[in-house]
Order: C-alpha cells, then sequence, then structure tokens
C-alpha cells in the first residue's frame, strides 16, 4: 500500500486546527535517536521503568465521605493528583465519564499529562494519553464526530475513505491532548454468535479486515494518534464476552496463520506501533496449565499470557517488534482465575510491555495500586521478573514515545489545548466525511417482493413509525427524502407517529393499517440472529 498517498488524504482532512500544528500533543520538534532513548532507559531506576508499564483507568471518582457516590472524573481531586505524583505511571486510559465537552476534557486531560510528566517520582516522560474510540458503539469522547462503526465503514469496500474517517477521528482525539487510539479492531466477524465484537470488526473477510484496518491505522497514524490494533490473535470466532468469561477457542497455529492474524501481518508490515492482546484461551496452542483461583481446575494460559503466542510467535514470526499490551487485566477472564500480581507477572514474562492492570477511582483503589507497583517491583528484585525483560519492555515504550514526539515535543496549555479542541471537534467538515462514509455504507441485504424502491399503495399516503425518542430529526429527515425523491408529492402525504413504548404498539399497529406505505425506523444493537 502506498503510505505516503494514504497519509496525504488523511492529513488533507483533518481540519486547518490541527493540521497547522499548532496546539497538537503529538506535533514533534526534534526526533531522539537510539542513543538518546537507551540514556534515558538508564537513567532509569527500577521503580520508574516498572511505572512506566502501566496505563491506569480513569473514569470517576468517589471521595472518603461516608454517603459518597462515584462522580464522572471531570478534573483532578487533590488526593488523586498526589497520587499520580507520586506514581509517574506510563499512561491513562479514559472511558467516556470523564470525557464531557471538548473544553473539559481537554483540560482534564492537559492536567493530568502535566502531572505524569512533571511527577516527582517520575524520569520527565510524557505519558500515553490514551482512549478506546473505534467509532459506532465503542466511542468514549461522545462530544467527537459521530463515526460509522468498523461494520460500516467495511461495507463502503473503500479504504481511501476509511483512511479518511480515521483521519477525522484522529485528528478530534489528538486536539483534546489524546495521543494513543486503542483501534482499529483487526477481529474477523467469523462467529455470528459473538456477543461483543460484531459492528466493531470490518469484516468476516480477512482481506477486507486486513485492508480496511490498516487504512484505518494510517489514517490514525497520519493525523498524529498512534493507534493499537487488537484483539490478538484474534477475538472474532468466540461466543463468551472476556470482559465476563474466559473464552477458548480450538484453533491451531496454522489456522490462526490461515485467517485471524493474516490481518496483523498486513498491518505490521505498514508500520503499525501497538498491538493489543486477547484473553483467550488457545488450548491446541499453548498447553501450559494453572490451577483456576476461583474454580481449583486446572485451565489453559490465555494469549495474554503465552510465551508460545506473544514472544515465538507474535515476535519470532511475524517480526512485530512495537509494543504489546494487555487488554483490561480487570476483566472476568482474568480476575475469576488469577491473582493479581500472578496475572501480571506471568503477562510480563509471556511478551507484554504494558497493562491495563487497574483504574483509579477512590483512595481504596490507590493504596491498592502502589502495593500492586510495590509487589511488581519486588518480583523484579527477587528474579521473578528479569531485569533484562524489563528493560526491553521499557525500551519499546520509550521508542513508540520517541518516534510519535512524546519525548521531545513541547505540550500545548491547558487554554491552548482547550481552543484546538473548541474549533476542532464536529465541524461541518468532519461531520460531513462521516456522513458520507454511513450514506456509501448503507447496504441491501434482501428485498423481498421488489419493496425497494419505495412505490406508493393504496392511498398514496405513507406512515413513518419510529421507535425511539431520540430518533425524531432523523425521521423529519426521511420524510424530506420522500418528498425531494418525488415518492410523495409534498410532505402533507406523510404522517409520523412515535412508538416508544409497549402501550404504545397496539394503537399504532391499528393505526397504520389504513396505510399503504409504513417505514418503520429503528436499531438493533448485539443483535445475533
Amino acid at each position: 500500500m502506498d503510505l505516503t498517498r494514504r497519509q496525504f488524504l488523511a492529513a488533507s482532512s483533518i481540519g486547518a486546527a490541527v493540521a497547522l500544528g499548532g496546539c497538537s500533543a503529538l506535533a514533534p520538534t526534534t526526533e531522539l535517536s537510539d542513543d538518546e532513548v537507551g540514556a534515558l532507559l538508564g537513567a532509569m531506576t527500577t521503580r520508574q521503568k516498572v511505572q512506566q508499564m502501566i496505563v491506569c483507568g480513569l473514569r470517576t471518582w468517589k471521595g472518603d465521605e461516608e454517603d459518597a457516590e462515584p462522580e464522572p472524573l471531570t478534573e483532578l481531586p487533590d488526593q488523586l493528583r498526589v497520587a499520580l505524583d507520586a506514581r509517574a505511571y506510563g499512561g491513562v486510559i479514559f472511558f467516556d465519564e470523564a470525557l464531557g465537552s471538548p473544553d473539559a476534557s481537554a483540560r482534564l486531560i492537559s492536567d493530568v499529562r502535566a502531572t505524569l510528566r512533571n511527577a516527582s517520582a517520575g524520569a520527565g516522560v510524557a505519558p500515553l494519553l490514551a482512549v478506546d474510540q473505534e467509532g459506532g458503539l465503542v466511542t468514549r469522547l461522545t462530544c467527537a464526530s459521530p463515526v460509522p462503526s468498523q461494520m460500516a465503514l467495511g461495507a463502503t469496500g473503500d479504504d481511501l475513505l476509511a483512511t479518511e474517517v480515521a483521519g477525522v477521528l484522529g485528528a478530534e482525539v489528538a486536539s483534546v491532548g489524546l495521543n494513543m487510539d486503542f483501534s482499529p479492531v483487526l477481529d474477523i466477524n467469523s462467529n455470528p454468535a459473538n456477543p461483543i465484537i460484531g459492528t466493531r470488526s470490518f469484516s468476516s473477510d480477512r482481506s477486507i479486515v486486513a485492508t480496511m484496518g490498516t487504512a484505518f491505522m494510517q489514517g490514525l497514524t497520519a493525523s498524529g494518534v498512534i493507534a493499537c490494533a487488537k484483539h490478538f490473535p484474534g477475538h472474532g470466532n468466540t461466543d463468551v464476552d472476556s470482559h465476563t468469561g474466559l473464552p477458548s477457542l480450538s484453533a491451531t497455529l496454522d489456522d490462526l496463520r490461515a485467517k485471524d492474524t493474516a490481518p496483523y501481518r498486513v498491518a505490521i508490515d505498514a508500520g503499525l506501533g501497538a498491538i493489543m492482546t486477547a484473553h483467550i484461551v488457545f488450548p491446541n496452542i499453548e498447553d501450559e496449565m494453572v490451577t483456576s483461583t476461583s474454580t481449583g481446575q486446572e485451565i489453559n494460559l490465555p494469549a495474554t499470557m503465552s510465551q508460545r503466542l506473544l514472544t515465538d510467535y507474535l515476535r519470532g514470526e511475524l517480526r512485530f517488534g512495537g509494543v504489546i499490551i494487555s487488554d483490561s487485566m480487570v476483566m472476568g477472564a482474568i480476575t475469576e482465575h488469577f491473582e493479581p500480581i500472578d496475572a501480571a507477572i506471568r503477562a510480563i514474562n509471556a511478551g507484554c510491555d504494558i497493562l491495563l492492570p487497574f483504574e483509579l477511582t477512590d483512595s481504596d483503589a490507590l493504596v491498592a495500586a502502589e502495593d500492586y507497583v510495590n509487589r511488581l517491583v519486588e518480583a523484579v528484585e527477587v528474579g521473578d521478573i528479569s531485569i533484562d525483560t524489563i528493560n526491553a519492555s521499557v525500551s519499546r515504550i520509550l521508542r513508540l514515545k520517541a518516534d510519535a514526539g512524546l519525548l521531545s515535543t513541547t505540550n500545548a496549555s491547558a487554554d491552548d489545548q482547550a481552543a484546538t479542541a473548541t474549533r476542532t471537534i464536529a465541524t461541518a467538515d468532519n461531520r460531513a466525511v462521516c456522513e458520507r462514509a454511513a450514506t456509501r455504507a448503507v447496504t441491501l441485504l434482501r428485498n423481498q417482493d421488489a419493496t425497494l424502491p419505495i412505490q406508493l399503495g393504496g392511498d398514496g399516503r405513507a406512515l413513518i413509525v419510529y421507535t425511539r425518542a431520540d430518533k425524531s430529526k432523523l425521521v423529519q429527515t426521511a420524510r424530506d427524502q420522500l418528498v425531494s425523491r418525488s415518492i410523495v408529492s409534498s410532505a402533507s402525504q406523510v404522517d409520523i407517529v412515535a412508538c416508544t413504548s409497549a402501550d404504545d404498539v397496539a394503537k399504532t399497529v391499528e393505526w397504520s393499517r389504513s396505510y399503504g406505505t409504513i417505514l418503520v425506523v429503528t436499531e438493533m444493537f448485539g443483535a445475533s440472529d
């Protein structure tokens, strides 16, 4: 693929505010050589290195008052600020509860970035500031332009459009100060009963996933955002959600080579810098057994803890030299079977460079996080984790940050970052790109009795029924389309009715009997049949 051409396309579509560079968190001023990265690593203590390997979560915060309830974390409380200064974690992942308006999001992220970069316990290393912003259902920065799901982009069949859409998404993410997106999803949607992937996948066809996923990655990269593909070696064929359970697949390594990891091979060749693991058991590949802490039964190690999959296969055979990041270590697939530190040690020794081990939600979580770091440092000191393993991981992390300009960039002030976000997010041009992609994505699966194109029957009147109150604007657009396409001669020929509750159903059915044409505006999430 022509990387330069795609980068140019994405850069030309991301809006003047970011394209001009001024306030982007990722506009590098100088590049650091390998010797400079090595010198930085050599000056770090073991504790600082371990802290670089942790990306913590920020979502909600509960104060210490007796009747306190968790509230969205929209600004740093003093207690959390002190903890970040004392731990200097390598990064933070922000969830939607912590991301509000463009202005508020930019100010929070700027504060977190400055706190971690200048932390007294750190080495002056800028943090990764990450988000799950895939488009479609998985959208954490909810004030951003409505990017269609990856399945929708796959349906367009246009990889250049995927790059353009990812450029818009990346520009808006970068405008609030975020510098990493846990996207694209490179899972192949091969199991209709999959409860967690579905529309998050570009396709059930490996070549489409490879082409569109790589194009999406390049759009993010061109906008100044580090792309992290997921979930290696493939979550598309599971029928269990790893948030709640531990999936198991019978695939062999040859099966993975032939299908699930094919998109990764293409993306790696195109310069992919980070990959997220899947908490999935592959007993025909990783046969090491451990005793589950909850059931007492012997289980196979999941991919996140499998040296055969991460080191031997991903690093060895696929020649991936970038950063390997675990999926969240507080998902049910892990917590149901492993103690936290045991899981961390196994994941690091298997090949994970970065862990997502906890969220900082209250004072108890801060105490647990401090204990977690202390125990990981101790594991290195007693030899449960080799210092060579730690050095190799942190070297890759620093290289990733250096290549993205994070180690040499002078960051924008909170005011400038907020101004950039306000003028970049959800602009008319950005929304137009997303709307064009959504329109191109519409796919006709069946046309029973030649229903389409719509021909008014009966008395020439049409009824539009909508099932969610927040879709009223969409319904008005549908009526306008009927008029503009001369399906009806005027809007007065189209009636609209809301059917948003069980009580509405009977009267809507009865009322609809007098119409020759009925259009229902609805939507489904996670439908498996």
